[in-house]
């Protein structure tokens, strides 16, 4: 998805469509903010699934649910989105879906974990 994001970024500065550059400025700008995001996203999310922590299991929820927000803005309500686009960014939602009830079921499975008992 990032990649071909970009790819579709650079195609519409290459074409020149008519349009206010400001716009264009800011989109570019929210594009890099996403990708950020969503890395920082993938790593927390590996990081609690290895250390099975709640806290950064939430931490990675929240975060799941700004991406969603994110990735509506990108599918939906751009200035100008391409079919591609519209495509990319509805697969991404379902797996992004997917990948929150993921986090609830593990999170659940956290919370009902019983401590380790310490044995002397």
């Amino acid at each position: 998805w990032f990649v071909a994001e970009i790819l579709i970024f650079v195609w519409k500065g290459l074409i020149g469509w008519p349009s206010n550059w400001t716009i264009y400025g800011f989109e570019i700008f929210a594009l890099c903010l996403t990708l950020t995001l969503e890395y920082i996203r993938l790593e927390l999310i590996i990081y609690a699934n290895l250390t099975e922590q709640l806290f950064h299991t939430m931490c990675g929820f929240l975060l799941t649910l700004i991406s969603i927000v994110s990735i509506l803005y990108w599918t939906i309500w751009q200035w100008l989105v391409l079919k591609l686009e519209f495509v990319l960014g509805c697969s991404q939602l379902g797996l992004c879906f997917f990948e929150l009830i993921l986090v609830i079921t593990a999170f659940m499975s956290f919370c009902k974990k019983s401590p380790k008992q310490k044995t002397d």
